[in-house]
């Protein structure tokens, strides 16, 4: 019985320093026997999910005779899970979200009518420092430019590396001539920051008033056009 399951699970965890406070989830009838899902909340008031499973004893006539339980912690099964999900949509060097959760992000908000901000981010030269200086010079470089933009995003900010040296940054609570001077603000510090290097972005930035895919698209169009706009006038000046 499901009682007497439960039961034997709380005085078994009761004895490894658990609470008795249970809910029962699901029950599933398997092949090999009753499998029941259930929450234990530890001291610590720490969530965790047990599988038990009834396996039936048989004597050589079929008769039962008796269960033969067995107990599994899931939670680390969901911590395992909880890390692979954050790795997938995690840029390995930079520590930033990927393209993955950028492109899940759009459809979040869209989908939401969200209106949002959006700022297309390149870190100029990096080709330059990659063959001048070597590609772990490069890869601080990166690491920089991205310590530096966290040090002036809200909360609700979201940076995304999406590309070898570009990022996308996505806010809703800045407007488009906000997310141009947050970013040209931290083009000023890169630029006087005392480095082996040259580093400085170039960005520009859009916002999506309404929401749709079409609009979205028109405005990183626009905000693309901008960031080479940039370039170009960066390149000239040399």
């Amino acid at each position: 019985k499901p009682e007497l399951i439960e039961g034997s699970c709380v005085k078994h965890w009761q004895e490894e320093e658990y609470s008795a406070k249970v809910s029962l989830l699901r029950r599933e009838e398997k092949p090999i026997g009753l499998n029941i899902i259930f929450n234990l909340i530890n001291k610590k008031g720490e969530n965790l999910t047990i599988s038990s499973l009834r396996k039936a004893l048989q004597n050589s006539e079929g008769k039962i005779i008796g269960y033969v339980y067995s107990f599994e912690n899931l939670l680390e099964e969901r911590r395992e899970a909880a890390t692979n999900y954050k790795n997938s949509i995690t840029d390995e060097l930079t520590g930033v979200f990927n393209r993955r959760h950028y492109r899940a992000m759009v459809g979040e908000y869209v989908q939401k009518g969200v209106q949002f901000s959006v700022a297309e981010i390149d870190c100029d030269d990096l080709k330059y420092v990659n063959d001048s200086f070597g590609h772990s010079t490069g890869d601080d470089y990166l690491q920089t430019v991205v310590n530096v933009i966290k040090g002036k995003m809200l909360p609700s900010e979201v940076l995304c590396r999406i590309g070898g040296d570009e990022f996308v940054m996505l806010s809703i609570k800045r407007t488009k001539e906000e997310m141009l001077a947050m970013l040209k603000s931290v083009n000023k510090f890169l630029c006087e920051m005392q480095l082996k290097y040259p580093a400085s972005i170039s960005f520009g930035a859009e916002y999506i008033e309404s929401v749709d895919f079409e609009a979205y698209r028109k405005g990183i169009h626009s905000a693309d056009k901008q960031l080479y706009s940039m370039k170009k006038t960066k390149h000239t000046e040399r």
